[in-house]
């Protein structure tokens, strides 16, 4: 869902993800899976074209949120996308070990995310 706004857009992607192969710990937080809301707040590019967005992921009935920024930089002819966002878990005790374990499954989810942006600029490009 996207939502233009004054002063730049609202991105809102909702997602489900399966436990497979998620740590044990971590299946019995969502043992269903994992549904997910990602919230992208859009500001005003700066005077280098540079663009600044507010990140909020909210992970739907487990104990978890990430909050962050991600910066579009012009780099030549293409940019590069800087993400700096931290995963919080709310479980007393064990909060460590599930932020340890679900970083590398979140880290897989955005390289998944720039693989199919890459592979979507190209077709872009090769047929524009």
């Amino acid at each position: 869902q996207i939502t233009d706004g004054p002063t730049g857009a609202t991105v809102k992607t909702r997602r489900k993800l399966p436990t497979v192969g998620f740590p044990s710990l971590l299946r019995k937080f969502v043992p269903s899976g994992v549904t997910s809301t990602a919230t992208i707040v859009w500001g005003a590019a700066a005077g280098d074209g540079s663009g600044p967005a507010k990140l909020s992921v909210d992970f739907h009935g487990a104990p978890a949120s990430m909050k962050g920024t991600i910066t579009v930089v012009p780099d030549g002819a293409a940019s590069t996308v800087v993400i700096d966002a931290e995963f919080k878990a709310h479980v007393p005790l064990v909060a460590g070990r599930v932020e340890g374990f679900a970083a590398p499954i979140i880290m897989g989810v955005i390289d998944s995310e720039e693989a199919t942006a890459k592979a979507w600029a190209t077709r872009t490009t090769d047929s524009g």
